[in-house]
């Protein structure tokens, strides 16, 4: 982590140790209103749909989201429990 943010970016970060499970919460919470959006959004806008790219690129960006997502709970239940 010190190669990547550096010594302050590291110490900062520590920081927001106690507040890890609500962010997990919150951010969990945005992903999911964003894959209802993307199904909801496609079958009940009937007047601008958008394009196939358009609807195929916002999904595929939601799915990779998600699995950061999960890969950061992971990553933080691994460090926890291992």
């Amino acid at each position: 982590m010190i190669a990547l943010l550096g010594a302050s970016g590291t110490v900062a970060l520590e920081g927001l140790r106690p507040y890890v499970v609500p962010l997990l919460v919150v951010s969990g919470v945005a992903i999911g209103a964003s894959f209802w959006l993307n199904v909801r959004g496609a079958r009940a806008c009937t007047v601008q749909r958008g394009s196939p790219l358009v609807r195929f690129s916002s999904r595929l960006l939601t799915l990779a989201s998600g699995l950061v997502w999960l890969g950061a709970v992971a990553a933080i239940l691994w460090a926890r429990f291992a």
